[in-house]
Protein backbone atom coordinates (compact mmCIF):
# COMPACT_ATOMS: atom_id res chain seq x y z
CA UNK A 1 0.00 0.00 0.00
CA UNK A 2 2.99 2.32 0.48
CA UNK A 3 3.91 2.11 -3.21
CA UNK A 4 1.68 4.84 -4.61
CA UNK A 5 2.81 4.35 -8.21
CA UNK A 6 2.02 0.64 -8.14
CA UNK A 7 -1.39 1.36 -6.61
CA UNK A 8 -2.09 3.88 -9.37
CA UNK A 9 -1.06 1.35 -12.00
CA UNK A 10 -3.42 -1.25 -10.50
CA UNK A 11 -6.23 1.29 -10.77
CA UNK A 12 -5.29 2.00 -14.39
CA UNK A 13 -5.22 -1.74 -15.13
CA UNK A 14 -8.71 -2.24 -13.72
CA UNK A 15 -9.97 0.63 -15.85
CA UNK A 16 -8.25 -0.84 -18.89
CA UNK A 17 -10.03 -4.17 -18.39
CA UNK A 18 -13.34 -2.30 -18.49
CA UNK A 19 -12.63 0.35 -21.11
CA UNK A 20 -10.11 -0.95 -23.66
CA UNK A 21 -11.18 -2.79 -26.80
CA UNK A 22 -9.93 -6.26 -25.92
CA UNK A 23 -11.13 -7.60 -29.25
CA UNK A 24 -8.29 -5.76 -30.98
CA UNK A 25 -5.06 -7.75 -31.11
CA UNK A 26 -2.72 -4.77 -30.70
CA UNK A 27 -4.73 -3.40 -27.80
CA UNK A 28 -4.77 -6.78 -26.08
CA UNK A 29 -0.99 -7.11 -26.50
CA UNK A 30 -0.52 -3.68 -24.85
CA UNK A 31 -2.77 -4.69 -21.97
CA UNK A 32 -0.94 -7.99 -21.45
CA UNK A 33 2.40 -6.17 -21.41
CA UNK A 34 1.08 -3.65 -18.88
CA UNK A 35 -0.36 -6.44 -16.75
CA UNK A 36 2.93 -8.38 -16.86
CA UNK A 37 4.81 -5.30 -15.65
CA UNK A 38 2.44 -4.88 -12.71
CA UNK A 39 2.61 -8.56 -11.80
CA UNK A 40 6.40 -8.53 -11.81
CA UNK A 41 6.59 -5.35 -9.73
CA UNK A 42 4.15 -6.89 -7.27
CA UNK A 43 6.37 -9.97 -7.00
CA UNK A 44 9.39 -7.79 -6.21
CA UNK A 45 7.64 -6.15 -3.25
CA UNK A 46 9.27 -8.79 -1.04
CA UNK A 47 12.57 -7.00 -1.69
CA UNK A 48 11.18 -3.75 -0.31
CA UNK A 49 10.25 -4.99 3.16
CA UNK A 50 13.19 -4.49 5.56
CA UNK A 51 13.06 -5.49 9.18
CA UNK A 52 12.58 -2.64 11.64
CA UNK A 53 15.83 -3.56 13.39
CA UNK A 54 18.60 -3.51 10.83
CA UNK A 55 17.14 -2.84 7.41
CA UNK A 56 17.72 -6.44 6.35
CA UNK A 57 15.48 -9.49 6.05
CA UNK A 58 16.26 -10.50 9.60
CA UNK A 59 14.74 -13.73 10.88
CA UNK A 60 11.43 -13.59 8.98
CA UNK A 61 11.67 -16.93 7.20
CA UNK A 62 8.66 -16.35 4.93
CA UNK A 63 10.21 -13.13 3.64
CA UNK A 64 13.63 -14.75 3.29
CA UNK A 65 12.37 -17.74 1.30
CA UNK A 66 10.10 -15.59 -0.89
CA UNK A 67 13.00 -13.34 -1.83
CA UNK A 68 15.27 -16.31 -2.55
CA UNK A 69 12.63 -17.92 -4.75
CA UNK A 70 12.09 -14.67 -6.61
CA UNK A 71 15.84 -14.47 -7.26
CA UNK A 72 15.67 -17.97 -8.72
CA UNK A 73 12.71 -17.14 -10.97
CA UNK A 74 14.40 -13.94 -12.12
CA UNK A 75 17.59 -15.83 -13.01
CA UNK A 76 15.57 -18.52 -14.78
CA UNK A 77 13.64 -16.06 -16.95
CA UNK A 78 16.65 -13.88 -17.75
CA UNK A 79 18.90 -16.83 -18.66
CA UNK A 80 21.31 -15.88 -15.89
CA UNK A 81 22.85 -18.04 -13.19
CA UNK A 82 23.00 -17.95 -9.41
CA UNK A 83 26.41 -17.75 -7.78
CA UNK A 84 25.14 -19.91 -4.93
CA UNK A 85 21.95 -21.77 -4.16
CA UNK A 86 20.27 -19.96 -1.26
CA UNK A 87 17.53 -22.63 -1.39
CA UNK A 88 19.84 -25.64 -0.98
CA UNK A 89 18.40 -28.28 1.33
CA UNK A 90 21.58 -30.39 1.62
CA UNK A 91 23.59 -27.32 2.64
CA UNK A 92 20.97 -26.27 5.19
CA UNK A 93 20.65 -22.75 3.80
CA UNK A 94 18.42 -20.38 5.78
CA UNK A 95 15.81 -20.07 3.01
CA UNK A 96 15.54 -23.86 2.87
CA UNK A 97 15.22 -24.31 6.62
CA UNK A 98 11.79 -23.35 8.02
CA UNK A 99 11.50 -22.48 11.71
CA UNK A 100 9.34 -25.55 12.35
CA UNK A 101 9.87 -29.11 11.05
CA UNK A 102 8.21 -29.37 7.62
CA UNK A 103 5.43 -31.84 6.90
CA UNK A 104 5.64 -34.07 3.83
CA UNK A 105 4.04 -31.51 1.52
CA UNK A 106 6.29 -28.64 2.58
CA UNK A 107 9.34 -30.89 2.45
CA UNK A 108 8.68 -31.78 -1.18
CA UNK A 109 8.08 -28.12 -1.96
CA UNK A 110 11.42 -27.21 -0.38
CA UNK A 111 13.14 -30.04 -2.23
CA UNK A 112 11.76 -28.82 -5.56
CA UNK A 113 13.08 -25.31 -5.02
CA UNK A 114 16.40 -26.67 -3.83
CA UNK A 115 16.79 -28.60 -7.08
CA UNK A 116 15.81 -25.54 -9.12
CA UNK A 117 18.43 -23.48 -7.29
CA UNK A 118 21.05 -26.14 -8.03
CA UNK A 119 20.10 -26.08 -11.71
CA UNK A 120 20.61 -22.33 -11.82
CA UNK A 121 24.16 -22.60 -10.43
CA UNK A 122 25.21 -24.99 -13.23
CA UNK A 123 26.51 -23.75 -16.58
CA UNK A 124 25.48 -25.47 -19.81
CA UNK A 125 28.73 -24.50 -21.52
CA UNK A 126 30.74 -26.62 -19.09
CA UNK A 127 30.94 -30.24 -20.25
CA UNK A 128 31.40 -31.45 -16.69
CA UNK A 129 27.97 -30.06 -15.77
CA UNK A 130 25.94 -31.90 -18.43
CA UNK A 131 25.08 -34.94 -16.30
CA UNK A 132 24.54 -32.80 -13.19
CA UNK A 133 22.03 -30.65 -15.06
CA UNK A 134 20.14 -33.65 -16.45
CA UNK A 135 20.05 -35.32 -13.04
CA UNK A 136 18.92 -32.12 -11.32
CA UNK A 137 16.08 -31.58 -13.79
CA UNK A 138 15.09 -35.22 -13.45
CA UNK A 139 14.76 -34.77 -9.68
CA UNK A 140 12.74 -31.59 -10.28
CA UNK A 141 10.36 -33.58 -12.45
CA UNK A 142 9.84 -36.15 -9.70
CA UNK A 143 8.71 -33.36 -7.35
CA UNK A 144 6.06 -31.67 -9.54
CA UNK A 145 3.14 -33.26 -7.62
CA UNK A 146 0.63 -31.92 -10.22
CA UNK A 147 1.13 -28.29 -9.08
CA UNK A 148 0.71 -25.96 -12.03
CA UNK A 149 3.35 -23.50 -10.83
CA UNK A 150 5.95 -26.27 -10.56
CA UNK A 151 4.98 -27.59 -14.01
CA UNK A 152 5.56 -24.09 -15.39
CA UNK A 153 8.90 -23.59 -13.66
CA UNK A 154 10.16 -27.05 -14.65
CA UNK A 155 9.06 -26.56 -18.27
CA UNK A 156 10.81 -23.18 -18.47
CA UNK A 157 13.98 -24.81 -17.12
CA UNK A 158 13.75 -27.62 -19.70
CA UNK A 159 13.20 -25.15 -22.54
CA UNK A 160 16.13 -23.04 -21.36
CA UNK A 161 18.44 -26.06 -21.05
CA UNK A 162 17.50 -27.93 -24.22
CA UNK A 163 16.40 -24.98 -26.37
CA UNK A 164 19.93 -23.68 -26.78
CA UNK A 165 20.89 -27.05 -28.25
CA UNK A 166 18.12 -26.88 -30.85
CA UNK A 167 19.22 -24.94 -33.93
CA UNK A 168 15.83 -23.43 -34.77
CA UNK A 169 14.43 -22.98 -31.27
CA UNK A 170 11.94 -21.38 -30.66
CA UNK A 171 10.93 -20.96 -34.33
CA UNK A 172 9.83 -24.54 -34.73
CA UNK A 173 9.09 -27.46 -32.47
CA UNK A 174 11.04 -30.70 -32.75
CA UNK A 175 9.30 -33.09 -35.14
CA UNK A 176 8.57 -35.69 -32.51
CA UNK A 177 5.59 -37.07 -30.67
CA UNK A 178 5.13 -38.26 -27.13
CA UNK A 179 6.31 -41.85 -27.61
CA UNK A 180 9.62 -41.51 -25.75
CA UNK A 181 9.52 -38.91 -23.00
CA UNK A 182 13.21 -39.43 -22.20
CA UNK A 183 14.38 -38.12 -25.59
CA UNK A 184 15.66 -34.53 -25.47
CA UNK A 185 13.56 -33.56 -28.50
CA UNK A 186 10.41 -34.87 -26.86
CA UNK A 187 11.15 -33.08 -23.59
CA UNK A 188 11.66 -29.82 -25.47
CA UNK A 189 8.51 -30.37 -27.55
CA UNK A 190 6.36 -30.94 -24.47
CA UNK A 191 7.90 -28.07 -22.47
CA UNK A 192 7.69 -25.48 -25.24
CA UNK A 193 4.16 -26.45 -26.21
CA UNK A 194 3.00 -26.36 -22.58
CA UNK A 195 4.45 -22.90 -21.88
CA UNK A 196 3.06 -21.46 -25.11
CA UNK A 197 -0.41 -22.86 -24.42
CA UNK A 198 -0.34 -21.53 -20.84
CA UNK A 199 0.67 -18.11 -22.17
CA UNK A 200 -2.08 -18.15 -24.78
CA UNK A 201 -4.85 -18.70 -22.25
CA UNK A 202 -4.69 -22.14 -20.64
CA UNK A 203 -2.97 -20.84 -17.51
CA UNK A 204 -5.44 -20.91 -14.62
CA UNK A 205 -4.37 -17.51 -13.26
CA UNK A 206 -3.25 -14.27 -14.87
CA UNK A 207 0.05 -14.60 -13.02
CA UNK A 208 0.76 -17.97 -14.61
CA UNK A 209 -0.20 -16.64 -18.04
CA UNK A 210 2.02 -13.58 -17.81
CA UNK A 211 5.00 -15.50 -16.39
CA UNK A 212 4.70 -17.89 -19.32
CA UNK A 213 4.56 -14.91 -21.70
CA UNK A 214 7.79 -13.67 -20.10
CA UNK A 215 9.36 -17.08 -20.69
CA UNK A 216 8.34 -17.14 -24.36
CA UNK A 217 9.75 -13.66 -24.80
CA UNK A 218 13.00 -14.72 -23.13
CA UNK A 219 13.50 -17.44 -25.76
CA UNK A 220 13.50 -14.85 -28.54
CA UNK A 221 15.74 -12.44 -26.61
CA UNK A 222 18.24 -15.22 -25.94
CA UNK A 223 18.49 -15.84 -29.69
CA UNK A 224 19.02 -12.19 -30.61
Amino acid sequence: MADSQLMADYSALINAFNEWNLGDGNTLARLESFEASIIWRSMTLCRQVPSAENGQYGQDWNLLVTSARLNAIEALLSWNHLEQNALSRPLGMDAATPPNPPDQFLQRQLDFWSELGDFLTLHDDEASSAKQIDDTLSRCRSLLDTYENRDIIYSIAIARHLGQRWADFPNSLPKVGYSNEKEAGTKLFVAQKFIEEEAEGKGTTQIYKRICCMAVRSWWVARE
